[in-house]
């Protein structure tokens, strides 16, 4: 078999698998905080950092911060989708070339895996990252550097250009889904990834990109639409379980150690 119908076969049963019936029924919200509840704090914490936050926010963060600026400065350069799309993208298509029948058993589960987990965290940053450059170019709203000019309320709708693009903010939609498919496939570790997300957000204020309530909505934006994703994965019985008020990762047998022939693991 050729590396492009290795390619092709490894592809169709991607296809195969994504079109399962649904195998587990469970609501298709999966926080124990019903959705109207969760999207109504999301507006309400919007709306009064649109009005009462973003430009005194903006004036006090154009004074000299010193070092913070420079930390921030860093740390905003990982929201581009760029390096997650490379990384993921290299990583899918490299694997899906594999001739899986020549590659020992554990090697073949962590490779699968990888690929799973690759192609997920690409298809979430991709999708959602499309979707809110096509909301925000619509939008239109003034980026925080016409403050001055124009004023926090600024509108050009459909004006297609970066200097009215600001809400949501696209880079914190990135961090927004890669914090959440860090949580998702690692959830012990989810205030880890909280965090992260969370600077990752604020420095899109910090570097004068983003007024606040771009960069909460953008967040949401991409936190929730990884998590829908997951859900919908989980419904089918795919990477992740459904438990009420949470959904977590499939065992990964990658992560379970490797014991001698004949002996059963120690239980606590």
């Amino acid at each position: 078999m050729t590396p492009l119908q290795r390619a092709r076969r490894t592809w169709n049963g991607v296809g195969t698998r994504l079109q399962r019936p649904v195998r587990h029924p469970a609501p298709l919200w999966p926080l124990a905080l019903g959705w109207n509840v969760f999207v109504a704090l999301i507006v309400v914490l919007t709306v009064v950092s649109f009005v009462l936050l973003d430009a005194p926010l903006q004036y006090l963060l154009r004074q000299d911060i010193g070092n913070l600026q420079e930390f921030f400065g860093y740390v905003t350069r990982f929201g581009s989708s760029d390096w997650v799309l490379w990384g993921c993208g290299v990583a899918v298509i490299g694997l899906s070339f594999l001739n899986w029948s020549t590659v020992a058993s554990r090697s073949r589960t962590l490779a699968r895996e990888v690929f799973a987990d690759a192609l997920f965290a690409l298809s979430a940053t991709a999708v959602s990252g499309t979707a809110v450059s096509l909301i925000k170019n619509t939008i239109g709203r003034a980026r925080p550097r016409y403050l001055d000019e124009l004023g926090p309320f600024h509108f050009d709708f459909a004006a297609f250009d970066a200097s009215f693009a600001s809400f949501p903010s696209g880079h914190s939609t990135t961090f927004g889904a890669v914090a959440m498919t860090g949580a998702l496939l690692l959830p012990r570790a989810w205030p880890v990834f909280l965090v992260l997300g969370a600077l990752g957000g604020v420095s899109r204020a910090f570097v004068g990109a983003h007024y606040i309530s771009d960069i909460l909505v953008g967040l949401a934006f991409g936190a929730i639409f990884t998590l829908l994703m997951a859900r919908w994965l989980a419904r089918k019985g795919l990477m992740f379980r459904c438990e009420p008020g949470q959904i977590l990762p499939r065992r990964r047998r990658l992560l379970r150690p490797r014991l001698p022939k004949g002996r059963a693991p120690d239980h606590a």
